[in-house]
């Protein structure tokens, strides 16, 4: 799918009017999680504060915490697919080589290749 129509498809899904593109938030969240920042408040001020995170939002305003939150509870729903999208994607376009696949071992010390 692309941007706009999921966009649509989770605007709809959301039932919420956002400040925000609920597609430019999805991004920030995934930024912030890979930074390690987690909780709201601390992603509202890094919105406000972080340049990377203030060209996500070009021109749209920064959203507060609590915009944060219920964007995330209400998007629980479409998370699996979107997840499933981003890994689906990069494969069916060859950006990402299958010819080694890892797994860990239980005690995820050491990976061994499938």
């Amino acid at each position: 799918m692309k941007k706009d129509e999921e966009t649509k498809k989770s605007s709809s899904f959301l039932n919420a009017k956002y400040l925000s593109n609920p597609a430019t938030i999805f991004e920030i969240l995934i930024f912030c999680y890979s930074e390690g920042i987690f909780l709201s408040r601390e992603i509202e001020k890094s919105c406000k504060y972080d340049l990377r995170i203030k060209y996500l939002l070009d021109t749209e305003k920064v959203p507060n915490h609590s915009t944060i939150n219920r964007f995330r509870q209400k998007i629980m729903e479409l998370t699996p697919s979107i997840l499933n999208q981003m890994v689906e994607i990069p494969i069916e376009e060859n950006q990402i080589d299958l010819s080694s696949i890892y797994r860990r071992n239980k005690d995820r010390s050491l990976c061994q290749q499938i």
